[in-house]
């Protein structure tokens, strides 16, 4: 988030909450399952591998880093569905304004690389 205190790094959380919520609400809706990453090593366990090792990758992103620019070109590129999600196209150009502002810092979301292998 922004280097602001008080009211305005509320405001800004606020916002950028209310986008990934959007944003999870569109993906859920278009059939894709954000926990799938989470779910992944228990799934290939059932599978019956083995040696199954899930790393988590998290990152800080700020303005300039390329997950933000994918980000607001999300605001663009999938204008209707956010629309169909509730957010309003000032909504969406506030975000893209948060996203732009160089103070912003935020959590990528969690990357999961999983390796197992078949059992000999």
């Amino acid at each position: 988030m922004p280097k602001a205190h008080g009211p305005a790094l509320a405001e800004a959380r606020d916002l950028f909450e209310e986008f990934l919520e959007a944003e999870i609400r569109l993906m859920l809706r278009a059939g894709a399952d954000p926990a799938w990453g989470r779910n992944s090593a228990e799934a290939m366990r059932r599978a019956g591998l083995v040696d199954v090792d899930p790393r988590p990758h998290v990152e800080m992103w700020d303005a300039g880093s390329p997950g933000v620019h994918l980000i607001s070109h999300h605001t663009r590129h999938l204008r209707e569905a956010f629309l169909r999600e509730g957010l309003t196209d000032q909504r969406l150009a506030e975000v893209r304004a948060l996203l732009a502002d160089p103070g912003f810092r935020a959590c990528s979301c969690v990357i999961y690389s999983v390796q197992g292998r078949r059992p000999r």
